[in-house]
């Protein structure tokens, strides 16, 4: 066993300790939670054709997604907002606010 864990596994950790615990139990009513991520900016975009691409949280956010639908939730909608922080244009703050069942 090794002495760090992969980026996969932080983010199991993650998601089984910090996420799962909040989400409401599958009763049939709608539900939401606020996941909030705030990284360097300039570290992690890569540019297609002039559209920005922020693969670290693309993969994590995927992965919350694809592991809520695992455990049995219904995604209805999905809102998100990208803003930076005026002190500190090194920093982007990353919301999805996730309606679920």
């Amino acid at each position: 066993m090794g002495l760090f864990k992969s980026k996969e596994e932080r983010t199991e950790v993650k998601y089984a300790q910090a996420i799962k615990p909040l989400l409401a139990e599958q009763d049939g009513k709608t539900h939401t939670v606020l996941i909030q991520q705030q990284d360097l900016s300039a570290t992690l975009y890569f540019a297609i054709s002039g559209i920005e691409i922020n693969k670290d949280y693309t993969r994590r956010f995927d992965y919350l997604l694809t592991r809520m639908q695992d455990d049995g939730y219904e995604i209805i909608s999905i809102d998100n907002e990208i803003a930076s922080n005026p002190s500190d244009h090194k920093y982007t703050m990353y919301s999805a606010f996730i309606t679920y069942k």
